[in-house]
C-alpha cells in the first residue's frame, strides 16, 4: 500500500498560518529551501498550485482553502496523540502562559476573576490580556494568542466560536446628576451632554443605528478612547455616557455612578470566545476556555459554530 507523507500536512498547515515560506520554515525548524521543496511536493501531490503570490504574501487557492481546515485538524490530533499525558498532579507544576485578546471593558470587568479561575487549577499559570488588533485571526492561526473574546459576528470559516453572553447598553451618569432622579426618556437623552468613544465599536454602532432609525442624534461634547474612560469622565462631570452593562456593573460603585435603561430598543451584542480548532486537543487550552465560559458566561445564550454564527449580528 502506498503511504502518503503526512509531513506534507504539517507543511500545508504552516503555510496556511503564515503565508510565507520563511515563516513556515521557522515554525517547523526547517530551512527555506526545504520548505520550498515541501511546497513543490504538495503541488505535485494535489495537482493544484495551493498557494499563489499576492504582494509579499502567499495566499491559498480555493482548493487549498478546502483542505486547510481538515489538515489543521489532522495535525492537531496527531500532536495530541503524541503529546505526553497530562496528569492532574502535573497541572499544579505547569508554567503555562495564556494570551487572551479582550476589549477594554471586559478586561476591567473580568480580568482578575479570570486569572483567579485559571490559577485555581494551574497556580503557576500567567495571563496576558491584550487589546484587539486587525491581525487577531492571524495570531490565532499562529498560536501567538490563545483566545479572542469579541462580538460573535463574521469570522473566518475555520475559526470556532462559543457565544458567552448578551452585552446590553445602559445610560450612566454620576449620582449627583439631575437626570439621576428622573426617568430616562429619549427627549432627555438627546438634550443631555454626552461623552462618547472616539473610535466606534460594535456596541456603539448599535446605539448609533438605533438613534438614526429614530431620526435623532446625541450631543457629544467629549470623545475618549475607551468605554472606561467615558465612565471616568461621567463620574467627574455633568456628562452622561452610554456603555456596556458588564463594565458599568463592575465599576459603578467605585465611581459613584448610577445607570438606567437606554431609551430606545437596542438588540444586545452577542459576545463570544473565538479560537482555532487546533487547540481543541490541548487540555490546558480547554481549561482556559472553561474558565472564560464560567467567568464571562452569565446570561449565557449557548454555543454556536463559526458557520452558524457569522450572521448573528
Amino acid at each position: 500500500m502506498k503511504r502518503s507523507d503526512l509531513n506534507l500536512l504539517y507543511a500545508l498547515d504552516a503555510f496556511s498560518r503564515t503565508g510565507s515560506v520563511k515563516a513556515a520554515a521557522e515554525m517547523l525548524n526547517l530551512s527555506a529551501p526545504a520548505m520550498s521543496h515541501m511546497l513543490a511536493r504538495l503541488r505535485e501531490a494535489t495537482g493544484d498550485p495551493l498557494l499563489v503570490r499576492a504582494g509579499r504574501k502567499l495566499v491559498p487557492t480555493p482548493h487549498a482553502l478546502a483542505m486547510i481546515e481538515e489538515a489543521s485538524e489532522v495535525v492537531a490530533r496527531a500532536q495530541a496523540v503524541l503529546a505526553p499525558a497530562v496528569h492532574d498532579e502535573r497541572w499544579s507544576l505547569a508554567n503555562r502562559e495564556f494570551a487572551v485578546v479582550a476589549p477594554d471593558e471586559l478586561t476591567i470587568a473580568y480580568g482578575v476573576r479570570l486569572l483567579s479561575a485559571i490559577r485555581a487549577k494551574m497556580p503557576n499559570a500567567t495571563l496576558t490580556l491584550l487589546p484587539a488588533t486587525s491581525t487577531n485571526f492571524d495570531r490565532l492561526r499562529l498560536g501567538t494568542i490563545d483566545v479572542e473574546v469579541r462580538a460573535a459576528g463574521k469570522l473566518p470559516p475555520e475559526m470556532k466560536v462559543e457565544v458567552l453572553r448578551k452585552q446590553r447598553t445602559v445610560v450612566v451618569m454620576h449620582h449627583s446628576h439631575e437626570l439621576a432622579r428622573q426617568k430616562m426618556t429619549l427627549t432627555r437623552y438627546i438634550k443631555a451632554k454626552h461623552v462618547c468613544q472616539s473610535t466606534s465599536d460594535e456596541l456603539d454602532q448599535l446605539v448609533e443605528r438605533a438613534l438614526a432609525d429614530a431620526r435623532v442624534s446625541r450631543r457629544s461634547v467629549l470623545r475618549v478612547a475607551t468605554p472606561y474612560a467615558a465612565l471616568a469622565a461621567a463620574s467627574r462631570s455633568d456628562l452622561i455616557a452610554t456603555a456596556p452593562d458588564a463594565l458599568v456593573q463592575s465599576v459603578a460603585k467605585d465611581l459613584g455612578l448610577v445607570s438606567m435603561a437606554f431609551p430606545l430598543k437596542v438588540e444586545p451584542l452577542l459576545v463570544g470566545q473565538v479560537w482555532h480548532p487546533r487547540a481543541d486537543m490541548d487540555p490546558q487550552h480547554n481549561w482556559l476556555r472553561t474558565c472564560i465560559r464560567e467567568v464571562l458566561g452569565t446570561d449565557k445564550v449557548g454555543d454556536l459554530s463559526a458557520a452558524s454564527s457569522r450572521d448573528s449580528i
